[in-house]
């Protein structure tokens, strides 16, 4: 089969995922590490990506919002929340009785997760087309919901592991 003809209008619609999908195959090849997780430290990511988007949302200039925009950015951050929450539910936690520590590795479906969240915000973007603001903002706004969740989830859960 000859695929010379459809390259022209292939690669331009490929391109904009070009760097995601690269960062989410060294992600999946990741994944089934384990790492040791420092609960005292989990609040750190969600302190200074809050501080971030904040800011960002704070002070970017666009065109005034309608109540659709809103909801759709309630939406994307309520979505982020709940696969945040279902991100560390699916990581695999135990405790290191040698070392003391508590011991964490990410699941397959976690990286599924990344994946879909990407295509999603890649297909919003389509949709969307020329509202490129309101496409930033809920991505945003679902990694900021994504990230908090996740730490305090994860939080929660290494209260139990570490022996009194």
């Amino acid at each position: 089969m000859d695929f010379a003809p459809i390259m022209p209008q292939v690669i331009p619609f490929l391109k904009p995922l070009a760097i995601p999908v690269a960062v989410i195959i060294i992600i999946a090849l990741r994944a089934h590490r384990e790492y040791r997780l420092r609960p005292g430290r989990l609040w750190i990511a969600p302190a200074i990506v809050t501080a971030l988007i904040g800011t960002t949302l704070y002070l970017a200039p666009h065109p005034p919002f309608d109540t659709t925009a809103y909801a759709a950015m309630l939406l994307s951050a309520a979505s982020g929340f709940y696969f945040g929450v279902w991100q560390a539910n699916e990581t695999v936690l135990r405790h290191d009785p040698v070392r003391g520590w508590i011991m964490a590795r990410s699941s397959s479906v976690a990286v599924l997760v990344l994946a879909a969240a990407v295509f999603l915000r890649f297909s919003a973007r389509r949709l969307l087309g020329e509202n490129a603001a309101l496409t930033s903002d809920m991505s945003l706004l679902f990694a900021l919901g994504l990230i908090l969740a996740l730490r305090v989830v994860l939080w929660r859960r290494t209260r139990g592991l570490v022996p009194a």
